[in-house]
Order: structure tokens, then sequence, then C-alpha cells
């Protein structure tokens, strides 16, 4: 008798462990990891394709958005985004009433210390969606022209995929119906937004290259820069990156850049970051900008700063290993004597 209960009881108990097993949801401490896996990976992945104006006012140093929004009433303006993602920022800069702009001006006007603390404060509300449906009722009247190259990684050409790839992108990576609703919306507002930037034909959007594979010439001269996260941190010559910026600037133009820290190993031993080393160099225009929020480098060239940059990258080389890495961006270089 009682074998014959017991039997039946442990197929009943494997048959729910084998349930539990396909599908996680059972457990709420599982449930809670899944949920919380979601939102990283969704913040994630939105952060790279809708990094918006308030973020670059944010992680820039002051001296960007001031040259942003300065040149946004001038015609002959050019603006170069380098690692744009989906062109976000840089679609969003052709609307003077957009938040970050209007933020950034009142901040500006009523003389306050950190306009980029204003700038945050819009980007938080932003994303709260206290905002949402604002570009209906404005239009990208800026005078300036904006050109975006995105990066190559699975996330590059965001504007050129079709909306069913890019949701089908996220269903791979999120579960919740709410996170692929939220970004159907704001990937509805950014191509209605690219629709009447592209329409002016101040709005350019190249993908599918790195970089320094497109020629200087093609991409012509501008007065700004960014790299927000962008070429300066992923490519094996970083150096490279401050030269072809040199090019592609106008004369008394800037490029402002975001990065990730780098080591370099010094000849006589020791070590500095990559900022310390670049500011010991005493690359002429070359200033380093970080402080707490962020890693940054501004660069304003004189007519000596490409032939320094030049000189100074023939003497450092990236670890070995490093130099075919297109995920993680390389982080330590040796300096030759």
């Amino acid at each position: 008798m009682i074998r014959r209960l017991f039997i039946p009881f442990v197929f009943i108990l494997l048959a729910a462990s084998a349930a539990r097993a396909a599908n996680p949801y059972c457990h709420d401490s599982v449930l809670q990891v899944i949920e919380n896996n979601q939102v990283a990976a969704f913040e994630g992945f939105e952060q790279e394709m809708f990094r918006g104006l308030s973020e670059y006012y944010t992680m820039s140093s002051p001296s960007f958005a001031r040259a942003l929004v300065a040149g946004m009433k001038k015609p002959d303006f050019r603006w170069l985004d380098a690692g744009g993602g989906a062109g976000m920022a840089a679609i969003e800069s052709l609307y003077p009433a957009n938040p970050a702009n209007l933020a950034l001006r009142l901040a500006a006007l009523v003389k306050l210390s950190d306009e980029q603390l204003v700038a945050a404060l819009v980007g938080s509300l932003s994303k709260k969606g206290v905002f949402n449906g604002l570009q209906k009722f404005i239009k990208p009247t800026a005078l300036h022209s904006v050109t975006v190259v995105s990066a190559e990684d699975v996330l590059g050409g965001i504007l050129a995929r079709s909306d069913a790839a890019l949701v089908g992108m996220l269903k791979s990576r999120i579960v919740k119906k709410r996170y692929i609703k939220d970004f159907e919306r704001k990937l509805k507002s950014l191509r209605l937004m690219a629709k009447q930037a592209g329409e002016l034909k101040r709005f350019k959007y190249l993908h599918g290259r790195k970089l320094r594979d497109i020629p200087s010439a093609e991409l012509g001269a501008h007065d700004l820069v960014s790299d927000i996260y962008g070429p300066f941190s992923y490519d094996p010559c970083r150096l490279c990156v401050l030269q072809y910026y040199c090019k592609v600037l106008k004369p008394g133009g800037e490029a402002h850049i975001v990065t990730n820290q780098a080591h370099v190993m010094m000849p006589g031993g020791g070590m500095l970051t990559m900022t310390e080393f670049l500011k010991q160099s005493g690359i002429p225009g070359l200033r380093i900008t970080s402080d707490v929020r962020r890693i940054g480098i501004e660069l304003k060239p004189t007519p000596e700063t490409l032939a320094a940059l030049e000189r100074l990258e023939k003497r450092l080389v990236l670890e070995s290993g490093m130099t075919k890495t297109k995920t993680k961006p390389p982080v330590f270089y040796y300096l030759l004597k």
C-alpha cells in the first residue's frame, strides 16, 4: 500500500521540479532576478540607442554645450558626432525648442553655476515621460548641420534598420511587454524627428564603416566634434583618432571626448593613466577636462598639434593581444624610449 502511494508521489515531485526548471517564473526570488536583469538590459540597450542631448550636455564638459548652442544659430556651423548610435542627440540639436536646449539657455540666463545639472534634471524628466509627444509641436529650425557616424557594432546603423529588426533584437534580450512598448514609443518619436531633420538636408547618418575608414575629405571640415565613448575609446590606436579629428576640424574648431580610462607603461617603470600621459606630453591644443563625473579630453588643434600627435604615436605601442578586440576597449599601452 505504501509503495503504491510512494511511487506516484515521487513522479509528482519530479514533474513539479521539471516544470519549475522549464518555467523560472515559478519562484519569486528567481522572478525578481529576471526582472532585475531585464531592467538592466533594457536600460543599457536604451542608453546606447537613445542617448539624447541632455545626456551629452551632462556627460561632456560645459564648453561643449556652449559651443553647440552658439553654433545652432549659424548656417555654416557643422557638428560631427562620432560613434553617435542612433543619432538621437544630433537630431535633437536641430530642435532649438528641445527641453534640453531651453534648459541650458535658461541656466545661462539666470547665471546658474552649473548648467549641466539643469540638463541632467531635464534628462531625468524626459526619461520619466514628462516631455512625451513634445516633438509633435516643435520643428527642427536650428540653422546648423550635423553628421553622425554610427558605431560598427550590433547597434550600428540603427536608423537604417527596420522597426521589426530592432524590436526583434530587443525581444531577444527582454521579456516584459512594457519595456517593448516603451521602446517602440521612443523609436517612433526618433523616426519622426529624423524624417523632419532629413527633409532639411542638414542631417547625415553614416554607418557600416569605422570612423578612420572614412576618408577625412568625405566628411569635410567641422566646427565641432563629439566622441562620447565612441572611436577614441575603442580604436586600438587612440592617438590616430586624435589625428583624424585634427584633419576634420576647421581652424578654431574643437573636439570633445568622453572616454574610459586606459593606462600607459613608462619606459623607466611605473604607469600613468592615459589622461595623465597626454597631459604630461604637452601636446599643443590638448586639454584634460576630467572631473568626478567624466574622463574628458578637449582638443583645439593648433598648427603644431598634428605633428606632435604623429611623433608620439610612433612611440606608443598597444599591449600584445589587444589589437583585434571589438567589444572591449584597449586599456594598456607601452611607451617606447
